[in-house]
């Protein structure tokens, strides 16, 4: 296989974990998620506790609220760079912010890790 050929399919794989990832629903639901403010102040105490930046960031995109995800998903990696559940979800944090080239390495990056078959799916 060409350089070209090999390039085109490695797009093609960032493409589609993208393209499922958006089709997932999310895991925190709108009844489960309380209210934007009480998240809010919640992260003025909890921010920086990974299991809390987790639950943060999935109501931020849950909310609308894209850019406060990526933060809050940076933090996670920070404590936990090998976490690719926290890395997947900045990848889609970062598609609803409209960086793609972010997203795009975010997706990148966990394939690059030959994570488990069921993380590599979603």
């Amino acid at each position: 296989m060409d350089r070209q050929s090999s390039l085109f399919l490695l797009h093609g794989r960032v493409f589609l974990l993208a393209f499922v990832l958006c089709l997932c629903p999310p895991t925190l639901s709108a009844a489960d998620s309380g209210d934007w403010e009480q998240w809010l102040d919640r992260a003025a105490a909890e921010a920086g506790d990974p299991d809390f930046d987790m639950a943060f960031g999935l109501a931020a995109l849950e909310f609308g609220h894209p850019e406060q995800a990526v933060f809050a998903f940076e933090r996670v990696l920070m404590i936990r760079p090998w976490d690719h559940r926290a890395r997947l979800e900045l990848g889609r944090a970062q598609l609803a912010n409209g960086n793609f080239a972010a997203a795009r390495e975010s997706f990148q990056t966990v394939l690059d890790a030959q994570p488990p078959e069921t993380v590599a799916r979603n």
